[in-house]
């Protein structure tokens, strides 16, 4: 068994009457990568250490936000 690291984003919308939580898919971590993301390898990691977090799920948008009203 191995444990892996992913990155995701919440949107807390409501928390009454009803609590409304919207959590992105989860994508690859960057800057510990379960899979390859990057040819070389590690730049990915280098990019993640120097920018930061970035979507790694294979397009930046979103597409379930806007049909759950997020």
């Amino acid at each position: 068994m191995k444990s892996i690291t992913g990155i995701c984003r919440f949107y807390l919308k409501q928390v009454r009457p009803q609590f409304e939580l919207y959590v992105t898919p989860i994508n690859i971590d960057p800057s510990n990568p379960a899979l390859p993301l990057s040819t070389p390898e590690k730049y990915a990691r280098e990019l993640s250490r120097e920018l930061g977090y970035f979507y790694t799920q294979g397009i930046a948008e979103d597409t379930k936000a806007l049909t759950s009203g997020c």
